[in-house]
């Protein structure tokens, strides 16, 4: 099984004998007199490099985008603060920014175009392994500290894919964008904005899932660390919670059906009950 630095050596090496068999098949083609046009060769030649390279290219990113894809499957969603080291990233996060840190300079020895394929590549399989990850049926409890976390770790994902930028004008923060809205919706606790907001063009919460959202409050669990922010931060009882959680579900439904849905917030009232109204 070859290495990654010998399938870069490899994609150099077919440059190198394309290059070669140009010039072979030119003075070829002036020592048969026309019988065969050089450029005829030269067509036939450059074809069949093209296909050898991007054999290679093929194999290299097929094997970066498993190693992220297996990484963030397993990815704790479920941590308990006790668990938690927010300030920290987590071993899986530091997994994935070592293969890029390893993966992305190999590639910057390659022509320019191959170095844009793989940071988008990059981009859109965290992004798309993250999301899957979320709303997979292996993942039964997200909690508050695993949504704390995931931030953490998306932040040195992306400040890892930033150093390579050269790539591309597109910046790994817009392709996390969807992410970033998402943990936002969770941890701070803004669905007000999503529900009233979310049709329209210059919305912040354009490009969140609502599928996968919905997929994440049905197993999202409060922290019992009750100085985190989290969905239920104002409500007291069980039964509140549970209510404020099928309201959002409900509220989301509609929205996937691009039904504006009317927002139904809470309010505390004289007594400490706490009351719904509509806005």
């Amino acid at each position: 099984k070859l290495t990654d630095r010998q399938f870069v050596q490899l994609h150099h090496n077919f440059t190198y004998l394309e290059e070669a068999c140009i010039t072979l098949e030119k003075h070829m083609a002036v020592c048969l007199r026309g019988a065969i046009s050089s450029y005829e060769l030269c067509l036939n030649c450059e074809h069949a490099f093209d296909v050898m390279r991007g054999e290679v290219e093929s194999e290299l990113f097929s094997k970066f985008t498993f190693f992220i894809e297996q990484t963030v499957k397993t990815i704790r969603l479920d941590i308990a603060p006790v668990a938690a080291k927010q300030t920290l990233g987590s071993a899986e996060s530091k997994k994935i920014v070592d293969a890029m840190e390893s993966f992305m300079p190999m590639i910057a020895t390659l022509p320019l175009d191959v170095g844009q394929r793989a940071l988008a590549l990059a981009n859109s399989t965290v992004v798309a392994s993250v999301e899957r990850h979320l709303g997979s049926q292996e993942v039964k409890v997200v909690s508050t500290e695993g949504l704390l976390q995931l931030r953490v770790d998306l932040a040195l994902i992306e400040q890892c894919l930033q150093k390579f930028t050269v790539f591309s004008t597109d910046t790994a923060n817009d392709a996390f964008a969807p992410l970033k809205q998402l943990l936002d919706l969770f941890l701070y606790d803004d669905w007000a904005t999503l529900f009233t907001t979310y049709t329209n063009a210059d919305s912040v919460y354009k490009r969140v899932s609502l599928d996968t959202t919905a997929k994440v409050l049905a197993k999202y669990r409060e922290s019992d660390d009750k100085t985190r922010s989290s969905v239920f931060v104002a409500m007291k009882t069980d039964r509140d919670k549970k209510k404020r959680k099928e309201t959002i579900m409900a509220q989301l439904s509609e929205l996937r059906g691009n039904k504006l849905p009317l927002l139904r917030t809470t309010r505390r009232v004289p007594g400490g009950s706490i009351s719904r109204i509509n806005l």
